[in-house]
């Protein structure tokens, strides 16, 4: 796996700056086995460490709990509102994280179908009200 170093730089008053080109190369980081990880692993494996079903059931778990909730005081509240699931979950992951990979002016731009903006991979998970909705009710278990 490979990580990119960061590089600090020191800006001298009234003086030139002038860029290490060799300080911007990537970098092969070791991993620590005892992790479990090894240099194969992928993004999602270690993610599904990290991110467990037993988690993401708990938080889809507090985020329906928490709607039902405010549908019981409020009637009128979340009407056309379908429980999450654990897939849907991770689903509003994966698009929260490639949209600091694949970056618009606009979050609504995710969603165009304009060809000069298009990403079709964000319509096709999940609609924009879906994910600014899931959004607006993620609840986390206390611990």
């Amino acid at each position: 796996m490979k990580l990119l170093r960061y590089v600090k730089v020191k800006w001298i008053k009234n003086g030139t700056f002038e860029p290490n080109p060799s300080s911007c190369v990537h970098q092969t980081v070791t991993i620590n086995p005892v992790h479990g990880f090894t240099e194969q692993s992928t993004p999602l494996e270690i993610l599904r460490a990290i991110l467990t079903d037993e988690i993401v059931d708990s938080i889809v778990l507090e985020s329906n709990r928490f709607v039902a909730q405010v549908k019981s005081s409020n009637p009128k509240a979340f009407t056309d509102w379908i429980p999450l699931t654990s897939n849907e979950f991770m689903n509003f992951w994966a698009l929260n994280l490639l949209m600091g990979i694949v970056q618009k002016p606009c979050i609504k731009d995710y969603w165009s179908t304009n060809e000069l903006l298009s990403t079709p991979i964000f319509g096709k998970t999940m609609s924009r009200n879906r994910l600014f909705w899931s959004k607006t009710i993620l609840r986390y278990p206390k611990t």
